[in-house]
């Protein structure tokens, strides 16, 4: 893989050629099943933003139509990025949302969608991950859509912003709090560190007042937030910020934790500072741990 700085990451244009090839190749299959259906593919998240660690991140991709799609060829569309997701060149897994046109100009929260795949969610009659459509299994599709909005690439298809429009920030901010949510109840925060941990300071970032742009990577809002964070935190965020960089090749069952030992004590401390912040800048239950 591409070597990278110690922060940064790769981007598009700059990431190893078989990654690219095979990205490029899963979207050209989707598109062939589409066939006039499709609008335009646009890549998010941090292949867009050049943030892209090749032992953590996943590939995020947005594909639109111009019609809803029957079910056969929801299923098609499915199984195609099933089967691509099984050849990829990364640790990291393939997600993609095949959305209408319509249902993007503007987005309405939650924003239906006619496939979504994430290989963590096993349909086994598609042999992969898949929903059909309908109301998105993953809250975080309005996020997505306003990182695309900030720096989404078009792969094929008009300029993001033909197609685009933004969603309301109240819209960005309950799909934050929703994966929020889970990293402050009880001690989820151990099961996943270092993308609790930069979750936690993407949340804060919005909430402290960034309204020009409500999708920073972890990494950015990580730095953003070691600037001023209390100094017994500053050594846990200092480790995400790490275990996220650290380019080292690790088994998948232990991507979560970045193949680290994590100090318990000092990132349930860290939580409840970070639900107590959260509280105190947007009360709202949602925010409280239930330590």
């Amino acid at each position: 893989m591409t070597a990278t700085s110690p922060a940064g990451g790769v981007g598009w244009t700059t990431c190893d050629p078989e990654l690219r090839m095979w990205v490029e190749q899963t979207i050209r299959r989707v598109e062939d099943a589409l066939g006039l259906a499709h609008v335009g593919t646009y890549l998010h998240g941090s292949l867009a933003s050049g943030t892209f660690r090749p032992p953590k991140s996943d590939v995020d991709v947005i594909i639109v139509v111009d019609t809803t799609l029957d079910v056969p060829l929801r299923h098609l569309c499915a199984r195609t990025m099933a089967l691509m997701n099984v050849i990829r060149p990364i640790v990291g897994s393939f997600e993609c949302s095949i959305v209408r046109r319509d249902a993007l100009r503007p987005p309405t929260h939650p924003i239906p969608y006619e496939v979504y795949f994430r290989e963590e969610m096993t349909d086994p009659i598609l042999a992969g991950t898949a929903d059909l459509g309908g109301t998105p299994l993953d809250f975080d599709l309005v996020a997505q859509v306003q990182a695309t909005w900030e720096f989404g690439i078009p792969l094929s298809g008009p300029p993001v912003r033909e197609i685009f429009m933004p969603p309301d920030p109240e819209d960005v901010m309950d799909a934050l709090r929703s994966d929020l949510e889970w990293i402050l109840r009880g001690e989820h925060i151990l099961e996943s560190p270092y993308h609790g941990v930069l979750n936690v300071a993407r949340v804060l970032w919005v909430l402290e007042g960034h309204a020009d742009r409500l999708a920073p990577s972890g990494e950015e809002a990580g730095e953003w937030m070691l600037a001023w964070v209390p100094e017994r935190h500053r050594d846990v965020v200092r480790l995400a910020l790490a275990a996220y960089r650290d380019d080292t090749l690790i088994p998948e069952e232990e991507r979560r934790t970045a193949g680290m030992d994590w100090p318990r004590d000092d990132l349930l401390a860290f939580r409840d500072w970070a639900s107590g912040r959260t509280r105190d800048l947007a009360p709202d239950p949602i925010f409280r741990s239930e330590a």
